[in-house]
């Protein structure tokens, strides 16, 4: 009698253990989020995209739910088609707009979105806007107006963004 129940509570516990993992995980939420408005594209010229201690948050400018999947090798976030025509018909002024890269409501790095018509260099990362690329895509690249004006360490390889893009 006491083997059976031995067993049986094993199989019990076994089988919760293997209905836990089959359950969906929750996600951890990926924003990519404006800068407060006092925060300028200049103020973050020469500083390095990790270091965003102290940078305050503004609204957010691309929610979890409009971020269908990323590209890890081309580092381009696949959006929404909603969020896609939201972004490019924003108008991004030459001196661009501060934004910041945020994991459960952690920023993970700062950079900005550009436009192609800039005469303005910047060492940082970009996202260029209007995206110029195919289907629903918003590439994320260092420098502009290439990555020779980029002399940091890539952050877009952060572990804690790719682990919670890594089934989108």
């Amino acid at each position: 009698m006491r083997h059976t129940v031995v067993r049986l509570s094993m199989v019990l516990l076994l089988g919760l253990i293997l209905l836990a993992a089959c359950l969906p995980q929750p996600e951890t939420p990926v924003e990519l989020r404006l800068l407060g408005s006092q925060i300028t594209a200049a103020d973050l010229a020469g500083r390095d995209p990790a270091q965003v201690d102290g940078l305050p948050l503004g609204e957010v400018l691309l929610a979890d739910e409009e971020i269908l999947g990323y590209d890890r090798e081309e580092h381009a976030i696949l959006v929404t088609t909603e969020a896609w025509e939201r972004l490019n018909t924003m108008g991004v002024p030459v001196n661009g707009v501060p934004f910041a890269v945020c994991v459960d409501g952690e920023p993970l790095y700062a950079g900005c979105l550009w436009t192609m018509v800039s005469s303005l260099s910047y060492d940082g990362v970009t996202i260029l806007l209007p995206a110029m690329g195919e289907d629903d895509r918003l590439p994320i690249e260092l420098g502009y107006p290439g990555s020779d004006f980029f002399s940091w360490d890539d952050p877009r390889d952060d572990a804690r963004l790719l682990e919670a893009l890594h089934d989108r």
